[in-house]
């Protein structure tokens, strides 16, 4: 893909997620107003005359929202025709080895050549003895370097 379409699909990616976080954005202020309308309904305990309608209005204003939405979509969906999209089903298995890990959730058995280190530091907190005061033992150091499994 020349540097041209690439500059155009990043552009078209970016509107794209403007647009979703704006739709997020709407439902979520719309979700959390509901939530706020509910609470303060039930503190005052006073029945409200026009309570009945709050649902059926909240049901009106989203299907406004929604057919804004839609306008806000419509330009990035025609958009979407200038690039050259392939359909088709994706291999969880090979988008999941893709992704790095950054989670706790390590096997010790991937992992070879801490052993040394790791016997450093247990001999050293299981060393001290009482005239010294272990507080904290920093580790620190770039991602990927194993600073998990120490």
């Amino acid at each position: 893909m020349g540097k041209v379409k690439e500059g155009a699909l990043t552009l078209w990616m970016e509107i794209l997620k403007d647009v979703a976080y704006d739709v997020l954005d709407e439902f979520s202020f719309e979700n959390m107003r509901q939530r706020m309308y509910f609470q303060k309904r039930l503190m005052k305990k006073v029945f409200n005359f026009f309570s009945w309608s709050y649902p059926l209005a909240f049901h009106v204003k989203m299907a406004h929202k929604n057919k804004e939405i839609d306008g806000m979509l419509s330009k990035p969906v025609r958009d979407m025709k200038m690039f050259i999209f392939l359909e088709g089903h994706v291999n969880d298995h090979l988008v999941s080895k893709m992704h790095r890990e950054t989670d706790a959730h390590i096997d010790d058995s991937e992992f070879v050549g801490r052993e040394k280190e790791k016997l450093i530091l247990t001999s050293m907190l299981i060393g001290l003895n009482n005239q010294e005061i272990l507080l904290l033992i920093p580790i620190v150091g770039i991602g990927g370097l194993g600073k998990m499994i120490l």
